[in-house]
């Protein structure tokens, strides 16, 4: 190809621009997925590139920059009269300058996220140096002084003149409330991918898949507003009720269950709290070698499964297969044992029948798996599970009997 026209097409190639449009966009979807909490609203090239307001009426205003790589394959670096970094510093200030709220540093935050490399900006190092009590206001000042006097360009003299007529309070607030957040390379999918799992309960093994649907889906979305001049902007319950099918998709699994599992059998059966139980109420005799066979099988099949798919269980999954298979255990103890706590004189013959109704009526119970095809066999391995911890019984005195010992 023609070198003059190579030179050319790449002069006027659109790939850069485009690679910064689309790190402001993981930007946005990151802290959308990593911080909004439940009363906060997070907009899109509102009050600046990304605004974050809190329920307590903090506004984090947020500038993305971006630069392609260098020759050498690495990051760009942020100069120490970076001109990009001072345009931004300025927009804030004018901001400022602009509002009718005396309060408006304090009510504000100011990031920086880029995928510059910001290690050897001495002045970046300095404001926080001063965040973290480490330098006095006046070194700060010292450093604009220094600043004014060693840049030619006429943009930046004006926002380092700015900044120095701010009185010790805002600017001392400002340099507080400044912070410059950097990601290497393409790392930041890697982060919202892992915000996904540790803040939305996105099981691991569906992370990826949910962060590619959720972007793309919330792309064309923006996409559309932005044509028809639209808002851009979420609450996490506005993101829920959007996107509910695709943070959800993960509990559509209904996966079959792994039937092919072995009973362990420890050498003394009676040492297992759950077999202690049963034998108590009569439901099992030492001799029924087959049906305690059984039940060591149903816990095997419950806990093996369980296992097998631990990371694609959210926290939030586990939780609620526990509240219910608890719930359903409670109703059915409390029905069963209500009468007791009207008589002042109990039966054994009474507790039997009783803790009889309330095993078969709870090992009766299926419960809404999370991923796994509805089974009544390891429904009831969960609950034979539970109460070998124990913590749940049958006969209306189980804590005193089988209780942990404090």
């Amino acid at each position: 190809m023609n070198n003059n026209l190579e030179e050319y097409r790449k002069k006027h190639s659109a790939l850069a621009s485009q690679a910064g449009f689309n790190f402001q966009f993981l930007a946005f979807l990151y802290i959308l997925v990593a911080y909004l909490k439940k009363d906060d609203i997070i907009k899109y090239e509102q009050e600046d590139d990304i605004s974050r307001c809190t329920a307590e009426d903090i506004t984090i205003l947020i500038q993305v920059k971006f630069g392609v790589l260098t020759e050498d394959g690495t990051d760009p670096k942020v100069t120490l009269l970076d001109e990009d970094i001072w345009k931004t510093i300025g927009i804030w200030l004018n901001q400022a300058q602009l509002s009718s709220d005396s309060y408006f540093f304090i009510k504000h935050r100011f990031q920086i996220w880029t995928n510059k490399d910001v290690n050897g900006n001495e002045f970046l190092s300095k404001i926080l140096a001063f965040s973290e009590n480490s330098i006095k206001l006046i070194d700060i000042r010292n450093e604009l002084d220094y600043l004014y006097t060693k840049t030619k360009n006429e943009s930046v003299k004006l926002v380092i003149k700015k900044m120095e007529e701010l009185s010790d309070e805002n600017l001392s607030t400002f340099c507080k409330y400044f912070k410059c957040e950097r990601f290497e390379g393409i790392s930041i999918i890697d982060k919202i991918q892992k915000s996904l799992v540790d803040e939305r309960n996105i099981p691991k093994n569906y992370a990826e898949q949910v962060f590619i649907e959720l972007s793309g889906h919330m792309l064309v979305d923006n996409f559309r507003s932005e044509y028809l001049h639209e808002k851009i902007e979420f609450s996490w319950v506005d993101v829920k009720k959007k996107y509910n099918g695709i943070l959800s998709m993960s509990q559509k699994r209904n996966l079959e269950l792994n039937r092919d599992i072995g009973a362990f059998m420890p050498d003394s059966i009676c040492s297992d709290t759950f077999v202690k139980q049963l034998l108590d109420i009569k439901v099992i005799s030492h001799t029924d070698e087959e049906k305690i066979r059984n039940l060591y099988w149903k816990r095997c099949f419950t806990t093996t499964n369980l296992l097998e798919q631990a990371t694609n269980i959210s926290e939030t999954e586990w939780a609620d297969l526990d509240r219910e298979a608890m719930n359903r255990w409670e109703q059915l103890f409390d029905k069963s044992c209500f009468k007791f706590k009207l008589k002042s004189s109990i039966k054994e013959k009474e507790v039997l029948f009783a803790a009889n109704g309330c095993y078969f009526d709870v090992m009766g119970y299926n419960l809404a798996t999370p991923i796994f095809q509805q089974d009544l066999e390891f429904s009831q391995g969960y609950f034979l599970n539970l109460s070998d911890g124990p913590v749940i019984g049958w006969r209306f005195d189980w804590k005193e009997k089988y209780g942990k010992k404090k």
